[in-house]
């Protein structure tokens, strides 16, 4: 029962628009960890240039000048489709959604029933 509520969850579930991830050359960084950014990709295949928010925790090698003389390196996720399309976005971690949980308690119990069922089915001696 958990486990099927769990997959309608999944299937009734929010969507979230499909994302490609890119390689971002940093062109400027300044302390407060915001930086503009160029990459070349999708939709149209091109260089573009944006406003980003660069991870604080990246490695003093990936940033200006150890990375390159005057550049640093960042990845960041492209939306490629809906209203948001061509727009750099920075993927949170997600919260805990109740078909996980669902799921999580479900499985072990089917698991536990497809043993319990087979022990019980052997013959004894």
């Amino acid at each position: 029962m958990l486990f099927a509520c769990a997959v309608g969850l999944y299937a009734a579930g929010t969507h979230r628009p499909e994302t490609r991830q890119v390689d971002l050359t940093v062109l400027d960084e300044r302390p407060d960890g915001s930086c503009g950014v160029q990459w070349y990709g999708p939709p149209q295949e091109r260089t573009r240039e944006a406003a980003y928010a660069c991870g604080p925790e990246r490695s003093d090698l990936l940033k200006a000048p150890r990375y390159a003389e005057d550049e640093g390196w960042e990845t960041g996720f492209l939306v490629i489709e809906g209203p948001e399309r061509r727009n750099l976005e920075q993927l949170a971690p997600e919260p805990t959604r109740p078909e996980d949980v669902l799921l999580v308690l479900g499985v072990p119990l089917i698991a536990l029933g497809l043993l319990g069922g087979n022990l019980r089915a052997l013959p004894v001696s």
